[in-house]
């Protein structure tokens, strides 16, 4: 056999393997995962195109008369705080988003809302751009790395994924600047309805004072650590009980830090 010969057998089963390895990629992408990921892509272009018309808006002030904040508890819902300036386009929405940092106004409005940072992060494995590789791709090597992730991807991140697919409502932050006397844009929406049920711009009251605040819908919000200045918790909740008070649900105990 010449080596022409066997270049040409290890190219042919080269493609093969190649061929072999991209089906099964694709089969469990498209087969698999089709109804999950359809949902995602669904539900992540719902909230980009939230975010992307709250950045249009000047927001009014108002709060529709059936919300009531309390009531979010019991059901799933989203949160995410990311800069004004970032939601100009759904790749700028994304990386905002995986960028963001944690903060408490949703805890200091007595919520739990999963963090809509994993939601974009963790559900980036569904989108059409991470497959496009293994549909292109000759490489048996790469080929194989890419189904090694999937496979890490679905044990690992679709389960959340799901999770993320059952919520109904979303509350968004839009920050006008990065320090605490700048203002913030807040919009919650019903995740059924387009408009949202309550917008506002809200600049925050807090000062720095070593206390935790109690709200009568819920558990204690997070300690407040007075050395942080810069986005401390204390000025989160002056956001959060300025949204409940604008929903009709004023904060109603303070406590100190040392009598818990």
């Amino acid at each position: 056999m010449t080596l022409s010969v066997i270049g040409a057998v290890y190219v042919w089963n080269e493609r093969s393997k190649a061929s072999a390895l991209r089906a099964g990629i694709l089969r469990l992408h498209h087969d698999t995962l089709g109804e999950a990921t359809a949902r995602y892509l669904d539900l992540r272009n719902d909230l980009t195109a939230k975010i992307l018309d709250a950045a249009t808006r000047v927001p009014i002030g108002r709060a529709d008369r059936q919300l009531k904040i309390g009531g979010l508890r019991a059901s799933p819902g989203m949160y995410l705080r990311i800069p004004r300036a970032a939601a100009a386009s759904p790749e700028a929405i994304a990386e905002a988003a995986v960028a963001a940092t944690p903060d408490v106004i949703a805890q200091c409005m007595g919520l739990a809302p999963a963090s809509a940072v994993s939601f974009f992060e963790r559900g980036s494995f569904l989108l059409p751009g991470w497959i496009a590789e293994a549909r292109e791709s000759e490489s048996v090597l790469r080929l194989r790395v890419i189904d090694d992730e999937l496979a890490r991807r679905v044990k690992r991140d679709l389960p959340s994924v799901l999770s993320f697919l059952q919520s109904r409502w979303f509350l968004l932050v839009l920050e006008h600047g990065r320090r605490d006397h700048e203002p913030v844009d807040v919009y919650l929406w019903d995740l059924r309805e387009p408009e949202p049920l309550l917008e506002a711009r809200i600049r925050s009251r807090g000062a720095l004072l070593s206390a935790r605040i109690r709200t009568g819908e819920g558990p204690p919000a997070a300690r407040l650590d007075p050395t942080n200045e810069h986005r401390s918790g204390s000025h989160d909740c002056s956001i959060g009980a300025q949204i409940k008070a604008l929903a009709g649900s004023p904060v109603t105990e303070v406590t100190s830090a040392a009598n818990p």
